[in-house]
């Protein structure tokens, strides 16, 4: 039996039951060598890969989204490259590619800092979306980006209480520190487990020391920057709550 078309009535039903209702987008762009889409409608920003949908809303608490913000500009850059970015699969069939966008080398500073946030932004969206199960990978593979989100919100937290500049090789140590201290498995006593953190910072502290001196033994420096200056760092400190 032929199923009947759907009526208004119905739709309408849909719309007003509806979790989430997206609007058709105005504009936006997929790459077939990465398998994600993002597409810009009047009030939200998607991103899809084959199997999973991101959605931002436009309009937030303080203003425009950031993520709605950066993807805005990352589409109206791809757009105007398309002649630029176009590839074939081996089947021959059209495709945009992502590697081709990047590697534009007219590209502004501007445009290459937009593109290369983006990348990492999807990359970090998109690594553990399906990190989720009882096989002994699916179970490490989620412990493991766990661990390291408590080790990044730790850095942030660390960040936000400093009274100086954070450096980029002070951040990143930070984090080491912290991953080894949260995913350590260890069985001691309660009254040593503060000891052992900082030991384990003392240590983690040292072999960046020992990187250090290695590097300039061999006539090279460890290049450093600051990635939070101390008035910035309540805004770190803002992250780390959030996120807990």
């Amino acid at each position: 039996m032929e199923q009947g078309k759907i009526t208004r009535k119905q739709i309408l039903k849909k719309l007003n039951e509806a979790q989430v209702f997206v609007e058709k987008a105005q504009k936006g762009i997929r790459f077939g060598d990465i398998g994600v889409g993002i597409y810009v409608s009047e009030d939200y920003v998607t991103m899809e890969s084959v199997f999973h949908y991101h959605v931002w809303k436009n309009i937030v608490g303080d203003g425009e989204s950031r993520p709605v913000t950066m993807l805005k500009q990352f589409v109206d850059i791809a757009l105007l490259h398309l002649d630029e970015i176009k590839d074939k699969n081996t089947q021959g069939e059209l495709f945009y590619s992502f590697g081709k966008l990047i590697g534009i080398p007219t590209l502004t500073n501007t445009e290459k800092l937009n593109i290369v946030l983006v990348m990492e932004f999807i990359y970090t969206n998109n690594s553990t979306i399906y990190a989720i199960g009882y096989s002994e990978f699916d179970m490490t593979n989620l412990h493991t980006a766990y661990k390291c989100w408590m080790a990044r919100a730790d850095a942030f937290m660390i960040a936000g209480e400093s009274e100086h500049d954070i450096t980029q090789n002070e951040n990143y140590n930070n984090i080491i520190f912290r991953m080894r201290a949260n995913s350590l498995a260890y069985d001691i006593d309660k009254d040593s487990e503060l000891l052992l953190t900082e030991k384990i910072k003392e240590a983690e502290t040292k072999a960046l020391e020992e990187i250090k001196s290695f590097i300039e033994s061999k006539g090279g420096k460890l290049l450093d920057n600051v990635v939070l200056h101390k008035d910035n760092t309540n805004e770190a400190q803002a992250l780390n709550e959030l996120q807990h």
